[in-house]
C-alpha cells in the first residue's frame, strides 16, 4: 500500500483490505473492490451486523445495503473472521 500513497504504481494487487480499531467501542471493516463492509461497537457486541457500502456510487457511505447483497456481506464475514487476530492486550472479546 505504500507505493500508492507515495504515487507510485502498486507492484501487487490484493483481493481485500482489512482494518480494526478499538476506538468508539471497537470497529472492524473491509474493502473487497469497491465494497466495504463494517462492524461498529463490536466490543459490547461481538456479533454486531455488518454495514455494507457501494463507495462507487455511494462514498459518504449513507445507504447501508447489506440487506441487498448479502453474498458480499458473507464474503466481507470470512475476511474479517480469518484476518483478525486477537491480542491479548487490546482484545476484542472481554472474556
Amino acid at each position: 500500500m505504500l507505493p500508492l500513497l507515495l504515487g507510485e504504481p502498486q507492484r501487487n494487487q490484493h483481493d481485500f483490505l482489512y482494518w480494526e480499531s478499538h476506538e468508539d467501542g471497537g470497529r472492524q471493516a473491509a474493502r473487497l473492490g469497491h465494497w466495504k463492509g463494517i462492524k461498529e461497537k463490536i466490543i459490547s457486541n461481538p456479533d454486531a451486523p455488518i454495514e455494507l457500502y457501494d463507495l462507487d456510487s455511494n462514498p459518504k457511505e449513507s445507504k447501508n445495503l447489506a440487506s441487498t447483497y448479502p453474498d458480499i456481506v458473507d464474503e466481507i464475514k470470512i475476511v474479517m473472521k480469518t484476518e483478525h487476530l486477537e491480542n491479548k492486550t487490546f482484545p476484542f472479546n472481554k472474556n
